[in-house]
C-alpha cells in the first residue's frame, strides 16, 4: 500500500484556532478574513493545537472585545464571518448559561434534600 497523507488533515481544534486568530486579527488591525481560507485550519498559528486551553483563551478574548459593542448596528463594520461567529457564540453562551443555572438549582435542591436526611438515612444510602 502506498503512503498517504490523511494524517496531515487539520483537526477540529486547529480549524477553530484558525478561525479565532483570523477574527482576532480583524479586531486588532482591521484585517478581513479571506472567505476561501477562513477556518480551514491551515493558519500557521493553529498548527499543532491539541488543547482546548488555547481555544478557550482565544474565544474569551474575542468575546470580551465583542461584548463592548453595545449597538448591534455597529457589528456591520465587521466581516460577515465575524458577525456569524458572534451570533453563534451568543446562542452558545445563552445555552451554556441556562444549563449552568439549571445545574445550580438542581445542586441546591439536592443539598436541601440531603439536609433532611438523618445520619441513619445517609448511611443507608451510602452517602
Amino acid at each position: 500500500m502506498p503512503c498517504e497523507s490523511g494524517h496531515m488533515a487539520p483537526t477540529a481544534l486547529e480549524c477553530e484556532v484558525s478561525r479565532l486568530v483570523v477574527l482576532l486579527d480583524e479586531v486588532r488591525d482591521g484585517t478581513r478574513p479571506n472567505p476561501r481560507t477562513f477556518g480551514n485550519g491551515m493558519d500557521r498559528r493553529a498548527y499543532g493545537c491539541s488543547s482546548n486551553t488555547l481555544v478557550d483563551s482565544l474565544t474569551a478574548s474575542l468575546c470580551a472585545h465583542l461584548r463592548k459593542v453595545k449597538d448591534p448596528s455597529d457589528m456591520a463594520e465587521y466581516s460577515l464571518e465575524m458577525q456569524m461567529w458572534w451570533r453563534d457564540h451568543q446562542v452558545a453562551d445563552k445555552r451554556r448559561e441556562e444549563q449552568e443555572a439549571k445545574d445550580r438549582r438542581k445542586s441546591a435542591l439536592r443539598a436541601k434534600a440531603l439536609k433532611k436526611l438523618t445520619a441513619e438515612d445517609r448511611e443507608a444510602l451510602g452517602l
